[in-house]
């Protein structure tokens, strides 16, 4: 706050003085402009006095020719003379004949004749030239810098304050040269009255001009000052988290750069951290957008105490935060991050929810060349290994890391081309029942391959899809297609296909069911939708609406990997599931753990039975796996063992196939697990 207040002062005195001094160049000018203006003035004012003089004189001095060839003058021309030298502002003159000698001098000391005296054509030529061409030659004399004092007069022989030297030619009645006339002229009240009218006038002139200048300049001033702070302001807003009042990702990389530029230790001992709150998007809709935000500002503190002075931190992202971190050369990365988190987290409080935990990556700047922005790019590299643990821990980059990285710009690459170019499928995998052997239908398995055509597993493009945004328009062409697909089954055969839970954001998610449902012509009760757990979490009042309404249509609803996250069993009882499906952990724990696996699967399945669903084992693969789950209850089964997944022209050629062969079971043939 002191440095702005410093910075507006110098500012608004540095615009003062400007002003100040275009003020004092406008003032001089003005002033010269007088001067001059008054100097013109004066001329014109002697020229004309001059030659009224002249007319004077020649009127009532026919005669004048013989004075100007050095005869004394009479009586009567002393008068006329007398007279001439006290006419106006006269009070001297002096007569050159025709060469421009000097003939007749008069001023206040009487009349002399001055035969002889050097001609006027010497001492100032060029007056003498320009007498000859018929002109009036003018010059103003000063004396003192300012005229005499208003009501001053000179009476003495000597020359006035400021007073004018008029050289002006003499002519007979026919206009022929005969002479020429000096005369002087006391200008000083004359000095006097015009300088004083073109000085007020100057003044006021010189005033209308500083105010006219003033109130832009002014102006300008406060333009410039509002201009300045809405500059800091927007930049501080381009640079600044607005929730947490910490730097912005742009604001960080700024700082960051200007720190560690004028940092004289180097970049060996520097870290760029960066961290986000796990799951802040499920606290945010749980407890309110404001809880959410005094989450942020709590994290926000805590970092704020736990950096040193001039070390930057930020928040980078919605729930990602950023700082810069100086380690001493005996201590490790991990043990400064380790309690930097321990210290994170104590002022961390929500009274509406449970304490969050933080997931933590970093990198050494040295890894990055000293570059901040790329630092921090592999820092988050590094996070988003920390949140794919899921275990709330502390990840520093390694050049592995980046391979992962690649290997996701790949798939989202993929996934983009795949798209445009309708590289995605579905594969239907059958689903058996225990009791018959019978196959009552398929689930439809989304597949991708890259621009090369080599496979991208679902577990790797499912969740990039999620995070880039395009599993909604993935999920609908997926309905359409198993929908289509089914249509030609063989009755009472279902489908069954995945639900994103970005799809249950669209409020007209059944209506658009129904839609593909009736436009395919499929019967609802030969369509089931699977949902996952983390559906659930996010809104459950929402989807529990959702999950109605396309119940009411007629189609069945299964959950899915049932087993895995929370499994509430409060989920199972409030959402009325048709069908509860056991992830295949629990078939792969009965190699691991026989006796207990046995036990969990038997109390899931009898918790299925009692709740009015049936249950589905998938990812079975032997015949004593098989064997296994049909002794413990479970209704369908689902793996290798029944068959791997087939294309819809594969399906329909082993479904023609059956129908030939009359088999009413339809029992797929085993799979070739190289094919799948």
């Amino acid at each position: 706050m002191a440095r702005r207040l410093r910075e507006a002062l110098a500012g608004s005195l540095a615009g003062l003085i400007s002003i100040l001094c275009v003020c004092i160049c406008l003032a001089l000018g003005v002033r010269a402009l007088v001067s001059w203006a008054t100097e013109e003035a004066l001329i014109r004012y002697a020229e004309r006095s001059a030659l009224g003089w002249a007319e004077y004189l020649q009127t009532e001095m026919p005669d004048l020719d013989e004075l100007l060839q050095g005869r004394a003058p009479d009586a009567q021309q002393r008068v006329v003379m007398y007279f001439a030298s006290a006419i106006g502002d006269a009070r001297r003159f002096q007569l050159y004949d025709v060469a421009g000698r000097l003939s007749l001098s008069t001023d206040a000391d009487g009349i002399s004749m001055s035969s002889g005296t050097p001609a006027l054509s010497a001492d100032r030529p060029q007056d003498w030239k320009r007498a000859l061409m018929g002109e009036a030659s003018v010059r103003i004399q000063r004396l003192m810098e300012a005229p005499a004092e208003e009501g001053a007069v000179n009476v003495s022989g000597d020359p006035p304050p400021v007073y004018a030297d008029v050289v002006l030619p003499l002519r007979d009645v026919d206009g022929r040269f005969k002479g020429a006339a000096q005369v002087t002229l006391d200008m000083s009240h004359t000095w006097q009255a015009i300088g004083s009218i073109l000085l007020r006038a100057g003044a006021a002139l010189a005033g209308l001009s500083a105010l006219a200048f003033l109130a832009p300049a002014l102006g300008w001033q406060v333009f410039r000052r509002r201009a300045k702070e809405a500059e800091r302001a927007m930049h501080e807003r381009a640079h600044l988290d607005d929730t947490t009042g910490l730097a912005n990702r742009r604001g960080f990389i700024d700082a960051a750069a200007a720190a560690l530029a004028a940092a004289p230790e180097g970049a060996d001992d520097i870290v760029v951290l960066v961290f986000d709150v796990d799951r802040f998007k499920a606290f945010n809709e749980q407890n309110g957008r404001s809880e959410g935000d005094a989450l942020l500002r709590s994290v926000a503190a805590a970092l704020r105490a736990v950096l040193r002075a001039g070390d930057p931190g930020a928040r980078i992202g919605a729930d990602e935060f950023a700082a810069i971190l100086r380690t001493p050369p005996e201590e490790r990365v991990e043990t400064i991050v380790a309690r930097v988190r321990e210290r994170l987290y104590s002022p961390i409080w929500s009274p509406a929810a449970q304490m969050p935990t933080l997931s933590l990556g970093a990198c050494p700047l040295k890894l990055a060349d000293g570059d901040v922005e790329a630092a921090l790019a592999l820092a988050e590299i590094a996070l988003y290994e920390a949140k794919a643990a899921q275990d709330g821990g502390l990840r520093v980059f390694e050049p592995a890391m980046a391979a992962r990285v690649e290997r996701r710009r790949h798939v989202e690459l993929a996934i983009r081309d795949g798209m445009k170019e309708k590289r995605f499928s579905l594969s239907y995998q059958p689903l058996v029942d225990r009791r018959s052997g019978a196959t009552v239908g398929f689930e439809a398995l989304m597949r991708l391959n890259d621009a090369e055509g080599a496979p991208i597993s679902p577990a790797e493009f499912i969740p990039v899809a999620e995070e880039i945004g395009v599993i909604v328009e993935l999920g609908d062409w997926a309905i359409r297609t198993a929908a289509a697909a089914a249509v030609h089954w063989p009755a009472p055969l279902h489908v069954s296909v995945n639900l994103s839970v970005r799809q249950f954001d669209d409020e007209r998610l059944a209506e658009t069911v129904e839609q593909v449902l009736a436009e395919a012509g499929l019967p609802p009760a030969r369509f089931e939708l699977e949902v996952t757990e983390s559906l659930l979490i996010a809104n459950p009042d929402h989807v529990e609406r959702q999950l109605a309404a396309l119940k009411k249509l007629g189609v069945s609803i299964a959950m899915d990997d049932f087993g895995t996250g929370y499994s509430s069993l409060a989920y199972l009882w409030r959402f009325g599931f048709d069908r509860l499906k056991l992830d295949r952990s629990f078939v792969q724990a009965m190699s691991v753990d026989p006796g207990r696996a046995r036990d969990v699967i038997a109390a899931i399945v009898a918790l299925g039975h009692r709740l009015g669903m049936s249950v589905t084992a998938e990812g079975i693969e032997t015949e004593a796996e098989a064997e296994a789950l049909t002794e413990l209850g479970c209704d369908i089964l689902q793996g290798y063992r029944y068959g791997a997944p087939l294309s819809d022209w594969q399906l329909r050629e082993v479904l023609a196939w059956g129908k030939d062969a009359d088999d009413e079971r339809m029992v797929l043939p085993p799979p070739d697990r190289a094919a799948g």
